[in-house]
């Protein structure tokens, strides 16, 4: 019976020690995010998935709580390539995630925007030339583009619970 009792309030010694040593990020906390590789309209359309990652660290009391380089995803929400008559292309992309080992730590907020080069002016222009104006509608408008690492803040979407890391926590250098 003291065996049991013993073993009772080592569980509940060792719960509660698991648990001050987790670590919660609120919703609404900002990151730092960059694109893992290059998007743009010439390729991607809405609904594919791209890389991203953390590009600086998330501190919780001043301690690292998701060090930078952590890997996640985002979505094209929205994308149209440069068109005819020089309609430009355009690109909305949204981060979704970043993965924390086994936790997956949703993300909101974070939009990118581009649009690529408005030649409606030149297709216009060339409209009104006599004999070539009839190939103004071939005038091709810019695509909308990224490069690897561009970067944005987003959101923490949701409270979410890391475990406890396997190592020490890092204290970031004061400044």
């Amino acid at each position: 019976m003291i065996r049991e009792a013993a073993l009772a309030v080592f569980a509940l010694a060792l719960g509660a020690a698991q648990a001050a040593l987790s670590r919660e990020l609120t919703v609404g906390t900002p990151v730092v995010i960059e694109l893992a590789e290059p998007v743009g309209t010439e390729h991607q359309k809405i609904g594919d998935h791209f890389k991203l990652k953390l590009a600086e660290p998330v501190l919780i009391d001043g301690a690292v709580a998701i060090a930078a380089g952590a890997e996640g995803g985002g979505e094209v929400i929205d994308a149209a390539a440069g068109g005819a008559g020089g309609r430009p292309g355009k690109l909305i992309l949204a981060a979704r995630y970043i993965d924390v080992g086994a936790v997956r730590v949703p993300l909101r907020g974070f939009h990118l925007f581009a649009s690529g080069r408005d030649n409606g002016n030149a297709a216009i222009a060339a409209s009104m030339v006599p004999y070539a104006g009839l190939l103004s509608f071939a005038i091709p408008g810019g695509n909308g583009r990224f490069p690897s690492g561009a970067r944005a803040i987003a959101k923490i979407a949701a409270d979410t619970i890391l475990p406890a890391p396997a190592d020490p926590v890092t204290k970031e250098p004061a400044a």
